[in-house]
């Protein structure tokens, strides 16, 4: 019992000792959460006290802000006011500039529509202002020099600025000719060509027709085409053309008359004007069978003949027969530089010639023997035709009176039925040549005789060769 009550005792002890350490735990558990209690207090005052600090701080610094955010927005509202009132007065007193789009200067086809491009304007760079443009005085029907104004006025109305663009309107386009009747017309020789005009009208100065020039070399007298050239300027100075074509038909030849080819030696010489006048006054053409050495010194006469109507063939070039004999090159350098006179003179490249002394001369018989022979088939391989004749006037045999070279003439002509070629000679010692020409022509016109110059086409008259 005694250990059970030990037991108890000890029991009993240790309980008060956990109820003492208990109550001392708890005690201390009370007191450390008064110290912490308090000082939760503490700090709640102290941060209490840190933030009606901080917020004093804060509401200083507002206001500080908000004085000088009142002064900042007084200086901006008086800045934006100053330039406010500073632009408006730039805007009524500032000049706008005009910018013109495209060229200054512009060129304008008459009757074409002017397109204008426009012009912009802007004051200070920045403001656009409206632009006035006036083209009242363009006129794009009448050719001139024409002015566009453009004016602009700043923003207030006020100032006004100017400028031009220059307006060149030009007529480049020519008048038209057309032709009264047909563009190819035809008539015999002898004939009176009537002229039935032309109308010229133009885009812009309408009816030019007072403005034709008519050139022409038609000479109704010789065969042959011919044109007649119509020409017109505006008031531009464009010009304009158009022909017309003539042909000169030859003369119908009764059938079965007597056809006279005309034809004289040895010329130009001083009386080949007088002989001219003759064949002229006589309405008669001749054929000349030309020296081409005597050439230059009688250019404008051998021109006149060609102009006339007259045919221009070649005879030599020297008329030496040792030297044109010699040799069928010698002969044809004659001949081709006979030729190139002509042609230089004349305009015209002939082919047809007649030998010197004929293609029967038994001259060359004793400077090359067989030469005529050789140089009549030569000549034709070569493309020339020549031509004798079988009426002779024999006035080369001296200074006859013109009664005889008439006399010989007429009696040659009476033997031959259709091709009569008279040879006669154009040459100064041949006075009494002209008369007697003349005398034949008048004689042969009262026996209905036809003239005709000689031509590839020509019925050939030859002698037969002798060497």
């Amino acid at each position: 019992n005694s250990i059970k009550g030990i037991n108890m005792r000890k029991e009993k002890i240790e309980n008060i000792k956990e109820k003492i350490e208990k109550e001392k735990i708890e005690k201390e558990i009370e007191n450390k959460e008064e110290i912490e209690n308090k000082e939760e207090i503490e700090n709640k005052e102290e941060i209490e006290n840190k933030k009606e600090i901080e917020n004093k701080e804060k509401l200083k610094k507002l206001k500080t802000f908000c004085i000088k955010f009142s002064i900042v927005l007084d200086i901006c509202i008086m800045f934006f006011l100053s330039i406010f009132l500073v632009t408006s007065i730039i805007d009524e007193t500032s000049v706008p500039k005009i910018n013109i789009i495209g060229d200054k200067e512009v060129t304008v086809n008459a009757l074409d529509k002017y397109v204008e491009e426009g012009a912009t304007a802007f004051v200070n760079k920045s403001k656009k202002v409206n632009v006035h443009i006036d083209s009242s005085n363009l006129d794009t029907k009448a050719p001139g020099t024409y002015t566009v104004k453009y004016s602009a006025r700043n923003l207030k109305g006020k100032k006004e600025v100017t400028d031009t663009r220059k307006v060149i309107v030009v007529d480049k386009v020519p008048p038209k000719i057309s032709l009264n009747g047909e563009i190819e017309v035809s008539i015999t020789e002898g004939d009176t060509y009537v002229e039935l005009g032309a109308k010229a009208i133009d885009d812009v100065d309408l009816d030019v027709s007072d403005k034709i020039i008519i050139d022409t070399n038609l000479n109704t007298a010789v065969k042959g085409k011919y044109t007649v050239k119509y020409s017109a300027t505006d008031k531009s100075l464009n010009a304009a053309e158009a022909t017309r074509t003539v042909t000169v038909l030859e003369k119908p030849k009764p059938k079965n008359v007597k056809t006279i080819y005309l034809t004289f030696d040895d010329g130009p010489s001083k009386v080949t004007p007088a002989l001219l006048d003759m064949l002229k006054k006589n309405n008669v053409k001749a054929t000349f069978f030309v020296i081409g050495s005597q050439l230059d010194g009688y250019r404008d006469v051998v021109k006149r003949a060609s102009d006339e109507g007259h045919a221009i063939y070649i005879h030599c070039y020297y008329h030496n027969y040792k030297e044109i004999y010699s040799s069928s090159e010698n002969f044809f350098k004659d001949i081709e530089a006979t030729r190139a006179k002509i042609k230089e003179i004349t305009g015209k490249d002939v082919n047809i010639f007649r030998f010197a002394g004929g293609s029967s001369n038994t001259v060359s018989r004793g400077i090359n023997k067989g030469i005529m022979s050789r140089l009549v088939k030569e000549s034709i391989d070569r493309g020339y035709s020549y031509f004798d004749w079988n009426v002779d006037s024999r006035d080369a045999s001296g200074n006859i009176s013109s009664y005889l070279i008439s006399k010989n003439l007429i009696q040659g002509t009476n033997i031959h039925t259709n091709t009569v070629v008279p040879l006669m000679h154009d040459a100064s010692a041949k006075t009494s040549t002209i008369a007697g020409a003349e005398a034949y022509i008048r004689y042969c016109k009262d026996m209905g005789y036809a003239f005709d110059l000689i031509s590839r086409d020509t019925m050939q008259v030859r002698h037969g060769v002798a060497n």
